[in-house]
């Protein structure tokens, strides 16, 4: 889901795949030309208009409760932060207008979209990225990625070093991925919305297998495995491959849920699809408890 947010709603801006330079071009929108820019002390309402106007209809379809104006008072008060960091002398963080009416109209049109592909999630993402980033360069302190300046992949990092720091400090290349591919050392196997179901014992410096990647971490060797399919044998049911289920020992298959269908976890959806507020909804959904009423 999309309104995952990393630090709390700012967590928007933080997630940037090939930001490129900083030069206030416009980023190519969906549709159209670039949108008009949108000057600092406009951000924060026209974001939280783009979103809580718009986002509706995506709610009602997925059960989620609706309070337009909470939601504005929500995303209002948190942007906010960031508009009084880029005031700052010096500012804490740059702005850039021309972004962030992109990510503007991006967003709207995303919220009445109700659910992205991946492609479409990174240019918003981007958009929004680059409309408010960090200044500060890889090695100097900081207490959240916002305040960081893109590393090599273009995504800003904000992380203790490896050996003993006293403080968080800015990278300049992105931390090694925690995805591991078959055969790699793991410490956990990552489910869907469901989060990642560690080994016991593990000391959380390994990778992590996926069930999206159709692997498991297996307890015994601590290397991502392939789920076993229908007919397979498996020990823990939420291992087996997507569209069977453990039992007696043996991975059974069973017909996924299409999207729009109840459903208890994600393991009960088709492939594309997560469990979402009982509902098996599109991944990088919009919809979201804080999103749609501003709620926590």
């Amino acid at each position: 889901m999309d309104e995952r947010f990393r630090w709390t709603v700012l967590g928007l801006f933080l997630a940037c795949n090939g930001c490129g330079d900083d030069s206030s071009t416009g980023t190519s929108v969906p549709g159209g030309s670039p949108a008009a820019p949108i000057a600092l002390q406009d951000f924060a309402a026209a974001y939280a208009s783009a979103m809580c106007d718009n986002i509706g209809a995506c709610c009602k379809q997925y059960g989620f409760a609706v309070d337009a104006a909470a939601c504005a008072a929500t995303y209002k008060s948190t942007l906010q932060t960031l508009v009084g960091m880029a005031s700052q002398n010096p500012p804490v963080v740059q702005y850039d207008p021309q972004a962030a009416g992109d990510c503007v109209k991006l967003t709207r049109e995303a919220a009445l979209a109700c659910s992205l592909t991946d492609a479409a999630r990174d240019v918003r993402n981007q958009a929004c990225a680059k409309a408010v980033h960090g200044t500060k360069t890889a090695g100097q302190a900081c207490n959240a990625p916002i305040e960081c300046a893109p590393s090599s992949d273009g995504y800003p990092y904000c992380q203790y070093a490896s050996g003993p720091t006293p403080t968080p400090v800015c990278l300049g290349s992105p931390p090694p991925s925690p995805r591991a591919s078959q055969g790699q050392e793991c410490d956990g196997t990552c489910i869907g919305s469901m989060g990642c179901v560690m080994v016991p014992g593990s000391t959380g410096d390994k990778g992590r297998c996926y069930d999206s990647d159709g692997l498991y971490c297996d307890k015994t060797s601590k290397v991502c495995v392939a789920s076993p399919a229908a007919g397979q044998p498996c020990a823990e049911q939420m291992f087996c491959a997507k569209g069977s289920r453990c039992s007696n020992s043996t991975c059974k298959a069973f017909e996924p849920a299409k999207i729009g269908a109840p459903c208890v976890d994600s393991l009960e959806c088709e492939s594309g699809a997560e469990c979402t507020n009982k509902i098996c909804a599109p991944e990088n959904l919009m919809a979201s408890k804080s999103a749609c009423s501003g709620a926590p």
